[in-house]
């Protein structure tokens, strides 16, 4: 247990924090947020909620799917995970070797010596949301500088208020609804969340409204860096080093490589969790309001898991067992999209570019290991 302060939407806060970074009680302390558990990660108050979404205002992160539990939880995934369901994931296959092909030129045009992986990865990524949501590719831009904020962010009670987020769009909601209200047929996932709000759905007993709309939307476009961006990138920047980037043009050997840079270096690293009744989690008496936080990279090291586990190995066969998406009921809605694309990302690069190097020292590479962990920047030769 440590003590420490949090900011939180109201003021700060004194936490008394139970930190768990073995795989057991990791897992179990991640299924301690099912509809009968005693952890939960909706934590914002409950009345400064319910004043957010009926006014419209506050900050757009705070109304995501991470911040729901059940029933509320269910809805909130029936609403937003029809594009990621694996079926209609492998449609988009074409959409993302045409967009990883057309990216990288774009790049290699701009400067064929030097390739920023990172911000290639999420280039892709990002224009892959505009296709999901149905809007411009032109769009992708102003994604990449909405999550510049949220990478930099300790933690998502700490991150800015980003009201260019609502403004911009809640406009594309009103005219998608407008067009809606007029005959035209949804399109996309901002199409299918604006028939949802204008048919009077709902998350959990409230009905839906458009600034639950825009929060789900902007937590699709963030979420969605941990596998195809951050981790995409970290598994190309350990390959180089191990020799066997250049052997990754199969999208099997590529998804192999995904899993295992997951496992070493999770985007997501650390879950955290508010005691809502007392319990025992991890061994370990736990008063309500106190708080849970998974420590998912060392859990994911586990020697009693894992063979090796401090070595980055792409032929692992139990990288399976290790827990980068959380677990029940928070598993991540868009695992199977994410390595999709993160896969594709890497036999990409592979197959154009063997040649792939790293830079020799200094290192221009930047990793952010607060809310997220992640390459802001992994600048390698082309050798072109």
């Amino acid at each position: 247990m440590t003590e420490s302060q949090m900011k939180m939407p109201v003021g700060r806060q004194r936490m008394e924090v139970l930190h768990i970074s073995d795989y057991e009680r990791a897992e179990e302390a991640l299924r301690g947020r099912s509809a009968a558990g005693p952890l939960t990660q909706a934590f914002e108050p409950k009345l400064l909620r319910l004043v957010r979404r009926r006014l419209g205002i506050g900050h757009v992160n705070k109304g995501g799917p991470w911040m729901f539990d059940e029933p509320a939880l269910s809805d909130v995934r029936r609403l937003i995970s029809a594009p990621f369901k694996p079926a209609e994931a492998r449609l988009l296959s074409n959409d993302i070797s045409m967009t990883c092909e057309k990216v990288l030129h774009e790049m290699l045009d701009s400067d064929h010596g030097v390739l920023d992986v990172g911000t290639y990865s999420n280039e892709v990524h990002f224009r892959m949301m505009a296709r999901i949501m149905g809007v411009d590719e032109s769009l992708a831009p102003a994604f990449r500088d909405w999550m510049r904020v949220f990478n930099e962010s300790d933690s998502l009670a700490a991150l800015k208020p980003q009201p260019n987020i609502r403004r911009r769009l809640g406009a594309l909601i009103a005219q998608t609804e407008t067009e809606q209200r007029a005959g035209a047929v949804p399109v996309g996932l901002l199409g299918q969340l604006a028939q949802e709000h204008l048919s009077g759905a709902t998350i959990g007993p409230w009905r839906l409204r458009k600034s639950d709309v825009v929060s789900l939307l902007w937590a699709v476009i963030a979420a969605g860096t941990d596998t195809p961006g951050t981790a995409a990138t970290a598994a190309i920047f350990f390959t180089l080093q191990t020799g066997e980037f250049r052997l990754l043009t199969e999208y099997d050997d590529a998804k192999r490589a995904l899993a295992e840079s997951l496992r070493f270096y999770p985007p997501f690293p650390k879950p955290l969790m508010q005691v809502e009744r007392d319990c025992t989690i991890g061994g370990i008496s736990m008063k309500k309001d106190q708080w849970v936080e998974v420590h998912l990279p060392a859990a994911n090291r586990d020697e009693r898991v894992f063979n090796k586990p401090h070595e980055f190995d792409v032929h692992r066969l139990d990288s399976k067992l290790a827990r980068p998406f959380g677990d029940v009921p928070h598993y991540c809605i868009g695992s199977h999209y994410g390595q999709m694309v993160g896969a594709q990302v890497m036999t990409t690069l592979a197959t154009a570019l063997p040649g792939l190097s790293l830079l020799p020292e200094p290192r221009l590479y930047r990793r952010h290991t607060g809310l997220l962990h992640r390459f802001d920047s992994l600048p390698v030769a082309t050798n072109l």
